[in-house]
């Protein structure tokens, strides 16, 4: 029997996801596009460095954004279906 899922955790999962994908490609297109300008670096340098930033830094910080922000909007105003996020963890 599969446990009961929290529409709050499936809400911030969801997020936490599309954050990473959005985090990653923001991060990639502007160390690529800027490094590639103000740098001239050549464009697979570029491109490679992208990839690394949007990788290490661009996901993290999506995902942390994504998933936070649906947190913070639950315990600033809960569902009335949903039982409250305890302040106190």
């Amino acid at each position: 029997m599969a446990m009961p899922v929290d529409p709050v955790e499936k809400r911030a999962g969801q997020a936490a996801f599309h954050g990473a994908l959005i985090g990653f490609f923001l991060a990639f297109v502007g160390v690529a596009l800027s490094t590639w300008a103000v740098f001239d670096l050549q464009p697979g340098s570029a491109l490679a460095l992208g990839v690394f930033i949007g990788f290490w830094g661009g996901i993290g910080f999506g995902v942390m954004i994504g998933g936070c922000t649906v947190l913070a909007r639950e315990m600033d105003h809960p569902a009335p279906d949903v039982p409250p996020i305890p302040h106190d963890v």
